[in-house]
């Protein structure tokens, strides 16, 4: 895990006018990264930041984009400057951990043996086959994979017609 925090920069998030600090975490893995953004103190009578968006910061040369966060968590605080908001913002990872069955969810027989413990034909996908599953399950759609090539699902279907 490694843990950015930034200084003078730009920080960008729906609905939050100015930040008066930032730190996002990054873990590596299926759990989300996470960064903590205090905004700058305004008014109460403001409408709360934007429940989900894109977290973007840089440094006015260079900027990272972080699409489709979620606001995980909103804490009002008070002091002697004012009135600011204590945001928790997940990046996209959140949605691989939602109970919501569009997220995620996959359902399938793979990999079958017979009673012989012979591949099923039918049911025969790769490594790199049941990843895209995976993958698309969880609404990603830019990734790389670079697992072994196994068996297909075409392999299947030409052993199917022996």
């Amino acid at each position: 895990m490694a843990t950015l925090t930034l200084g003078p920069a730009r920080i960008s998030w729906p609905g939050v006018r100015g930040v008066e600090s930032f730190a996002y975490t990054c873990s590596h893995g299926a759990s989300p990264g996470t960064a903590v953004l205090v905004t700058l103190p305004r008014s109460n009578a403001e409408p709360p930041p934007a429940a989900f968006g894109d977290l973007v910061w840089g440094d006015g040369r260079r900027a990272v984009r972080l699409r489709d966060c979620k606001l995980d968590g909103l804490a009002p605080r008070v002091d002697s400057s004012g009135y600011s908001w204590v945001l928790t913002i997940f990046d996209r990872r959140w949605r691989w951990r939602t109970p919501d069955a569009s997220f995620g969810r996959i359902s399938g027989s793979y990999n079958e043996r017979d009673a012989q413990k012979k591949l099923v034909p039918s049911t025969i996908r790769s490594p790199e086959e049941l990843a895209k599953l995976c993958l698309k399950a969880m609404g990603e759609t830019r990734y790389e994979i670079a697992l072994p090539k196994g068996l297909t699902r075409a392999d299947g279907a030409k052993y199917a017609d022996k």
